[in-house]
């Protein structure tokens, strides 16, 4: 048997076939969908993981579809990406998935926009069986089209992951990583895209990091369009830093924490 996403009468519809090349079911998705992959769980239900990107829309959503052995729709779920640029397209792109232990299903790939070096994330996604959202993890930053590419989850939930990663400068080339994840998950979304930010921005004289104060940073360093590492400047209790002797352009702060993660943000200098 085969599964085929086609237009049928102007409508997009994904049909299994046995190998006769008989119909066995015919189900009617959403015409904005593009299929991507296919997974097969445990219980003969099926995963179709795609993106959508409606006409006049700058933003290309993750979908999920759940469909059972017979055909039947159980649910059709949207995810927009997390990191998006008023200037530029967004995505967030499913890869690769695997069914856990609690029937949850574990999806990988990338969220985040390129239009000069990358500003992508790698991304995972955990749903439970009815489509709800359990926890996201958002990891180091990757070059447009890859991410976390490879997923196998061990029969403790523990998740190991392989993929690609900007190497030290992040600009023009790339690292294998391996990376572990064990149960209990945190949500890394509120660190990530909530408690770091850069204000002004754009910026004439200062710029301030904004970041919750629960969170201790290491270290700091700049880098500009190039890739260059610049002459960090005193940064104040406030987190105040004088950004007036840099020339106008797009530089990108990055922040070390405690725990050795990292974090970027862009911000542009008047």
């Amino acid at each position: 048997d085969y599964i085929t996403s086609e237009l049928v009468n102007g409508t997009n519809n994904l049909i299994k076939r046995d190998s006769l090349d008989q119909i066995i079911w015919q189900t009617e998705i959403n015409n904005s969908i593009t299929i991507r992959k296919i997974f097969i769980l445990q219980n003969q239900d099926l995963i179709f993981l795609g993106t959508s990107q409606k006409i006049n829309e700058k933003n290309k959503n993750m979908v999920v579809v759940r469909i059972n052995p017979e055909g039947d729709i159980l649910w059709e779920k949207y995810f927009e990406p997390r990191r998006k640029s008023k200037d530029y397209d967004s995505y967030r792109i499913g890869i690769s998935l695997v069914e856990l232990e609690n029937s949850n299903i574990c999806i990988t790939g990338t969220d985040g926009y390129s239009p000069i070096g990358p500003i992508t994330l790698h991304m995972v996604t955990t749903l439970n069986k009815h489509g709800e959202l359990v926890w996201e993890y958002y990891g180091q930053f990757c070059g447009e089209g890859e991410g976390f590419n490879d997923l196998f989850a061990d029969s403790s939930n523990n998740l190991y992951i392989s993929g690609f990663a900007c190497a030290a400068d992040f600009w023009g080339s790339s690292v294998g990583i391996l990376l572990k994840l064990s149960p209990p998950f945190i949500n890394s979304l509120d660190i990530i895209l909530n408690k770091f930010s850069i204000i002004p921005n754009p910026a004439q004289e200062n710029i301030v990091i904004d970041i919750d104060p629960s969170i201790t940073i290491k270290n700091m360093n700049i880098y500009n369009i190039n890739g260059v590492k610049v002459n960090t400047p005193l940064v104040t209790s406030n987190n105040i830093i004088d950004v007036s002797n840099f020339t106008t352009g797009i530089y990108f702060c990055e922040l070390t924490l405690v725990d050795g993660s990292k974090y970027r943000s862009r911000f542009v200098k008047q």
